[in-house]
């Protein structure tokens, strides 16, 4: 009988208002937790690989920064990122719409961020196409050059192009070739380069 009381007492002490939620159907007791479900795999995922996506990110955009900072041209930087240390800026230059005659210059940028001076030692051109520089030339470690480039625009309508190639002594390099590019139209009326004031 007295284990019969006992066991009364526990379960109305068990099931005593005091120890009830009310707002829960089962009448579940307070200090009872309920257990939650596990992260998905995707957040687990994302909170063991964030950092080390940070970091790659941070390296990249430090690594971007210091070859800006080299090169000093964002044209320049994918190359010096791919190992290339002598570098040329532009090497197809559309020069737009030309009349017949005319003429045009244009420059090829050079950068030697190589250990070792370059020398730029001649250079075949096309017949319209004019070298404006002698050679050779020597380009020192973090020096920049500028080539001149003078382009002679034929009498015949259309699209021209025209090429260079510029000789090195860079093993990384040894030929840069130049592509100039335009459209001509034809002459109408005089052209106002030979016109004297």
């Amino acid at each position: 009988m007295a284990t019969l009381l006992t066991s009364r007492r526990e379960l109305a002490k068990l099931y005593s208002p005091s120890t009830l939620d009310s707002s829960h159907p089962e009448g579940r007791s307070l200090d009872q937790t309920v257990p939650t479900k596990p992260r998905s795999a995707i957040f687990r995922w994302l909170a063991i690989s964030a950092p080390w996506f940070g970091f790659v990110v941070l390296t990249m955009l430090s690594s971007t920064g210091m070859a800006f900072l080299m090169t000093g041209d964002t044209s320049l930087v994918v190359p010096y990122l791919q190992g290339e240390r002598f570098l040329v800026s532009q090497t197809d230059h559309h020069l737009g719409t030309l009349r017949q005659g005319d003429e045009r210059t244009f420059t090829v940028d050079l950068l030697n961020q190589a250990g070792e001076s370059v020398q730029v030692y001649g250079a075949q051109r096309d017949c319209s196409c004019l070298v404006t520089d002698k050679f050779p030339v020597t380009i020192e470690p973090g020096q920049r050059l500028s080539l001149g480039v003078r382009v002679h625009v034929p009498n015949q309508p259309g699209a021209f192009e025209q090429h260079v190639t510029f000789y090195t002594t860079s093993p990384e390099k040894p030929r840069i070739f130049v592509t100039a590019r335009a459209d001509v139209v034809a002459q109408e009326g005089p052209n106002p380069s030979e016109m004297t004031p």
